[in-house]
């Protein structure tokens, strides 16, 4: 009985140990939100057709002179970049593989973040028995370098997914969306890496997008876990309250796959969303959500090849959005490529139709 009780002290202290070591997971502010530069709704250049590409978890990332798209092959990263003045974009080409960062790197996602001095981070789940955020990060001298921010889960077990966008932090910090399991979280990462709080905003089943109205002002659309109507929440001290939950009545009968969300101006905000059908479709509301224009159709999808890989939607400078969505091109089910849609913010559509590889 003595040597029973001693085993279970052994244990209890091994376990407060392992807790210790632990985030604690509150919700911190932060020091305010990274507003993405209003976008120009001037005459811009029509971007080439991206022949459809084969992967997943595609992500956009900006630079001042140009955009590129990532996306996961397996366990490789690879790239397509355009820049106005450019009559193609490059050739995709492997980027990262699991050298560094180990097998299996990409099969929980990855979000990429634009740092302060304009190199690159990767952020992405370390598998494992005890699953870890981890970053790579390019320096100065071109090598990448891998960072461990910490512990995912305070249990052992679970696959937790990122999703992309991050929402960047004013302070060089990043705020991310992370699921395990049927719940969606939100997860934030410090300038140097460290996981510093999670938080949940959503009902089990809800898939969370994330949009930035001020340094402090954020919404959250929360996409239904069954066909039916999307809810929004929203707050204006950076996450640490929020409103009760209520339907975004405007956008109709929305799909179980994440909202699209950009910010166009103050106000004036965008979102892609599809109906139960696979339809795409373009809203934008140019008072805070009180009212939305006449919906666009844009394309047509199908919600199998949505949940494997959401839309990615990035708006540029030039007043161009970038839309990235799964199409069905095989005969296989589940055989879902990349497809590129350019359009502007009335929901024209510039280069419907993408040449095949």
């Amino acid at each position: 009985m003595r040597n029973r009780i001693v085993h279970l002290g052994i244990g209890a202290l091994l376990v407060l140990g392992y807790f210790a070591g632990l985030p604690g997971f509150l919700w911190t502010p932060g020091s305010g939100l990274a507003i993405a530069p209003v976008m120009v709704t001037g005459d811009a250049e029509t971007p080439p057709a991206l022949p459809p590409q084969t992967g997943q978890h595609a992500a956009w990332v900006t630079a001042d002179d140009g955009i590129t798209l990532l996306w996961a092959r397996g366990d490789g990263l690879y790239a397509a970049r355009w820049a106005p003045g450019e009559a193609a974009w490059s050739p995709p080409e492997p980027w990262l593989d699991a050298g560094l960062a180990g097998e299996g790197w990409l099969d929980g996602g990855f979000v990429p973040q634009r740092l302060a001095d304009d190199s690159l981070a990767i952020h992405f789940i370390q598998p494992g028995p005890f699953p870890a955020l981890a970053r790579l990060e390019r320096g100065g001298d071109g090598h990448w370098r891998r960072h461990r921010a910490g512990q995912v889960l305070p249990l052992p077990g679970g696959e937790p997914t990122l999703r992309a966008p991050g929402l960047p932090l004013r302070d060089g910090g990043l705020w991310m969306t992370v699921q395990v399991g049927d719940r969606e979280s939100l997860y934030a990462v410090s300038a140097d890496g460290r996981l510093q709080g999670r938080q949940f905003l959503s009902a089990p089943g809800e898939q969370i997008s994330l949009l930035a109205e001020s340094e402090a002002e954020l919404l959250a659309l929360l996409a239904p876990a069954q066909p039916g109507l999307a809810r929004w929440r929203a707050s204006a001290d950076l996450g640490h309250r929020w409103t009760l939950a209520a339907p975004l009545q405007a956008l109709a009968e929305v799909a179980p796959v994440p909202l699209a969300a950009v910010r166009l101006d103050a106000r004036d905000w965008g979102l892609v969303r599809s109906d139960p059908s696979g339809q795409l479709f373009w809203h934008r509301s140019r008072d805070g959500g009180q009212q939305w224009l006449a919906p666009q159709a844009l394309v047509r999808s199908s919600v199998a090849c949505l949940q494997q890989q959401p839309p990615a939607l990035h708006g540029g400078r030039d007043g161009l959005l970038h839309l990235v969505y799964p199409q069905h091109d095989g005969t296989r089910e589940g055989d879902c490529r990349l497809h590129y849609l350019p359009f502007r913010v009335d929901g024209r559509v510039l280069n419907r139709e993408s040449n095949h590889e």
